[in-house]
């Protein structure tokens, strides 16, 4: 069943309208419309003759049809339910029934939408505060000089919880150390522990930009790295950059012994984590990585997004859930957590966002 959250009387509340949230791939926009759920409303996305891409409101004002089940007919989308048709703008265009007359503003709500590096971009505010340059920068999507692959995932909870989980990597020592950090061999807990001791962590922001740096401790190639970098030893470091609201690109690199930053990284592995909330209490996660290590072997393309996704969907989105579940809230921070060093990240991206959903509530 469809639903549009903001029918059954959620508000924005819980999101800046005014920012870039992703809407999906480009390569799922083909030549028939979709359909999905995104800032608590259902909106459709589809592509004219010459290929641009629109976003609307996906209910059609007339009967209130889901327009991502119609069809696009020439330049405009056509309702499944009485074949009304409507332009990239919203307004209709064509009704087919009797003289044909069109509604004094008979018309759908139409977003902006960007479409860069294979990725459709969808405003969620005032159109003409649309600025591109607050787009991620995730040009090594297209950049030949990396091979990278796309894939989607499911969150049942906030959209915040994933980011937090993302600004603060240290959790993968713990519950990623048999799938993402595995090295074939268990470790224990007071090894596990003592890993997490000689991490650090650095937290800088760039304007509104944070970026959360990990410098992990020299150790064994551990996951996909064993099979690119040509050491035994490797010495990793992680800076994941948070744009507001919810998007993220991680810089993960890799060098052979034990000296960060020694000559340029033997291995590269820039992953884009896209966070678009669908309603208060779920989200979409649109993830990509890429390397530039062997990038014309297509099956470690497979391995290397497989494993990320196995990783979230075995032991991320469930731990992720279970603590929605028992904060039994979305706000986090009206539970007064405990916080730890390693959490400054986040917690700034969070005051950033509060900020953001403030200012739009005065305006």
């Amino acid at each position: 069943m469809i639903k549009d959250f903001t029918a059954q009387g959620s508000s924005a509340r819980y999101f800046p309208a005014n920012s870039w949230y992703c809407a999906g791939w480009s390569h799922e926009l083909t030549e028939a419309p979709l359909g999905r759920t995104l800032l608590g409303r259902y909106i459709v996305l589809f592509r004219d003759r010459a290929g641009r891409a629109a976003a609307l409101d996906g209910r059609c004002p007339h009967r209130f049809a889901p327009l991502g089940q119609g069809s696009v007919v020439g330049d405009a989308l056509a309702c499944p339910y009485h074949g009304l048709q409507f332009a990239g703008d919203g307004q209709c265009i064509f009704n087919p029934h009797g003289e044909g007359k069109i509604p004094s503003g008979l018309q759908v709500r139409s977003y902006p939408l960007l479409e860069r590096n294979g990725v459709l971009w969808l405003w969620g505010g005032e159109p003409e505060r649309a600025d591109p340059a607050m787009l991620p920068d995730d040009d090594f999507l297209v950049d030949p000089a990396f091979s990278s692959r796309t894939g989607y995932l499911k969150v049942n909870a906030h959209y915040q919880l994933p980011i937090d989980n993302l600004l603060d990597l240290t959790h993968g020592i713990f519950l990623h150390s048999r799938s993402l950090l595995g090295t074939g061999n268990e470790k224990s807990a007071a090894q596990l522990a003592e890993a997490a001791s000689n991490t650090r962590h650095q937290v800088r922001t760039v304007g509104d930009v944070v970026h959360s740096i990990h410098h992990f401790p020299p150790g064994p190639a551990t996951g996909l790295r064993r099979r690119l970098v040509p050491s035994e030893i490797v010495c990793t470091q992680s800076d994941m950059v948070w744009y507001p609201a919810s998007n993220l690109i991680l810089h993960s690199d890799a060098w052979p012994g034990t000296d960060v930053g020694v000559g340029p990284p033997a291995l590269r592995l820039p992953s884009a984590h896209y966070i678009t909330p669908e309603s208060e209490g779920t989200s979409h996660y649109f993830v990509a990585i890429a390397r530039n290590v062997n990038i014309d072997d297509a099956a470690v393309d497979d391995h290397m997004i497989d494993l990320v996704l196995k990783a979230f969907v075995e032991e991320d989105e469930p731990m992720i859930h279970d603590c929605q579940g028992l904060m039994g809230t979305t706000d986090l921070m009206a539970l007064r957590p405990a916080i730890l060093e390693t959490d400054r990240a986040a917690i700034l991206a969070r005051r950033i966002t509060a900020r953001m959903i403030r200012d739009e509530a005065r305006d």
